[in-house]
């Protein structure tokens, strides 16, 4: 009819890693391509990149979209890219958006009779950086231990050992202390997500046979599908 048959919300969450350097950025340009797919597919598109969760919850709300949900639309679409998994993803600042969230806010804008669709690219982005660190603070204390003990065995003969040596052990400790501190202080490190991608496909049935068929160009891990009604979606997924 000369209109979008259904709206997709887009979103693309990199994230910072221990060290404030932005991670995943494949995140944010999967969803840009997505999102122009989506386009050319006949798709009203909104895309949101790095933002919080209040922002996708605001977006989702009756004012927002309450009247094109309604009548103009088809069908919904919802796309993420970043970390989560099959119940949840996450946004660049740590925050935690179930998909039970946006089904409910779906629902709330009377949307609740017609198909959904939830597709994540998950992907595993687990920083190193925290134990990269403890190792460092592991070869600090040995190194320690090392030099205290060859101190202790100086000062055993009798004598005062070099002032030079006393004052590197001194400085070693130091060093060790301050970095021990350091160490309590570092950023969590991010949940890791699992590598793959989750679709999540809603379609409003009362009675009879729902048939999908789903296209592998390319398998490059193994397929689960799963059937369940709302409420049973976490322990299937």
């Amino acid at each position: 009819n000369g209109r979008p048959f259904g709206l997709a919300f887009v979103w693309g969450n990199s994230y910072q890693d221990d060290t404030g350097n932005v991670q995943c950025m494949i995140a944010t340009d999967s969803a840009g391509m997505v999102g122009e797919v989506l386009q050319q597919a006949g798709f009203e598109v909104r895309v949101r990149l790095n933002v919080r969760k209040k922002y996708i919850l605001d977006e989702l709300a009756a004012e927002n979209v309450e009247d094109e949900l309604k009548d103009r639309y088809d069908c919904v679409l919802c796309y993420f890219c970043g970390r989560g998994d099959g119940d949840s993803f996450m946004t660049q600042y740590e925050e935690t958006i179930t998909v039970a969230e946006v089904w409910e806010a779906l629902d709330a804008v009377g949307f609740k009779g017609k198909p959904r669709i939830m597709v994540m690219d998950l992907f595993d982005v687990r920083s190193t950086y925290g134990e990269d660190f403890a190792e460092d603070v592991g070869k600090l204390k040995a190194d320690l231990d090392g030099a205290t003990q060859d101190l202790t065995l100086l000062k055993a003969k009798g004598g005062s050992p070099p002032e030079m040596i006393v004052k590197r052990v001194a400085e070693m400790e130091e060093n060790y202390n301050a970095k021990v501190e350091e160490q309590k202080n570092l950023r969590k490190v991010p949940n890791p997500g699992i590598q793959a991608r989750v679709a999540i496909i809603g379609v409003p049935i009362t009675g009879g046979v729902v048939s999908f068929t789903v296209h592998v160009k390319k398998l490059a891990y193994a397929v689960s599908f799963g059937v369940c009604d709302q409420k049973g979606l976490s322990k299937v997924w």
